[in-house]
C-alpha cells in the first residue's frame, strides 16, 4: 500500500469553541489506490493529527529557546474519500 502525507491550514468558525482567529494546521495521511488499467489514482481513506506545542523543560534545559521545537502529534481521527 501506499500514502501520501499533505496539511492544511484551517481557520475555525467563530462558534467552535477552539476559536482564537489562527489557522491550524492539520495533518493527512491518505491510502493512495491505482487504476491498474488507467494508472488513475484516487484517495480513499486515512488519518488526520494535529500539532500541538508542547512546553520546555524548565531547569537548565529552561535556559535555551526551544519555542516551536517541541511539538507533539495528537491523532483526530479517520476520515473516508470519494470521488467527485
Amino acid at each position: 500500500e501506499q500514502y501520501i502525507n499533505f496539511s492544511a491550514d484551517v481557520v475555525l468558525p467563530k462558534i467552535d469553541p477552539n476559536y482564537d482567529g489562527k489557522p491550524i494546521r492539520f495533518y493527512f495521511e491518505a491510502r493512495v489506490d491505482r487504476d491498474s488499467r488507467s494508472g488513475e489514482i484516487s484517495l480513499s481513506d486515512g488519518t488526520v493529527t494535529l500539532k500541538k506545542d508542547v512546553e520546555p523543560p524548565g531547569g537548565f534545559w529552561g535556559v535555551f529557546n526551544a519555542g516551536g521545537i517541541l511539538a507533539q502529534f495528537r491523532y483526530c481521527g479517520e476520515f473516508l474519500m470519494k470521488p467527485c
